[in-house]
Formats: C-alpha cells, structure tokens, sequence
C-alpha cells in the first residue's frame, strides 16, 4: 500500500510538470518549458528509493504511478470538454 501511495504522489507530480511544460510550449516560451521537462525526469527517478529500500513494493509503484498519470489527464481532459461546452 505504501508502494501505491508514492506511485500515485509521483504520477500526480509528472502529470503536473508535463501539463506545465505543454502549456508552455503550445504558448510559444519554449524556454520556459525546460524546467517543468526537468521535473518531470526527478519525479521519474522518485521511484529510485522505492527499488532501493521498498523493493517489495516497487510494483505497486510502478502501478500507481500510471494510474495517477491516467486518471488525471482524463480529469483534465472531461474538465477541457465541459469548459468548451459552456462557451
């Protein structure tokens, strides 16, 4: 369970630098689109002290981290289609 709690906070973290970075780059500062592209590798390589020291829970990680990485750009993407809707 442990496992699957990091995976969720580190999908979660991913899902918000690559929506910062693609926000970024559709807005034309493509500079500004290297940090957030940076922090997404670090919150990748979150899972290193997982396979180090929770090596029994590193696939539950490995689980959450794509479910967060899922669920959230469906959430956004409904949230993006009932905007588009109301206007």
């Amino acid at each position: 369970m442990p496992g699957f709690l990091i995976g969720l906070a580190l999908g979660a973290a991913a899902l918000y630098f690559l929506a910062r970075a693609t926000r970024a780059i559709v807005g034309g500062d493509i500079n500004a689109a290297f940090l957030p592209l940076s922090l997404n590798i670090l919150s990748i390589l979150g899972l290193l002290p997982v396979a180090l020291f929770l090596r029994h829970q590193l696939l539950y990680a490995g689980i959450g981290m794509p479910t967060a990485l899922v669920l959230g750009a469906l959430g956004i993407w409904i949230r993006k289609i009932r905007k588009d809707k109301r206007s």
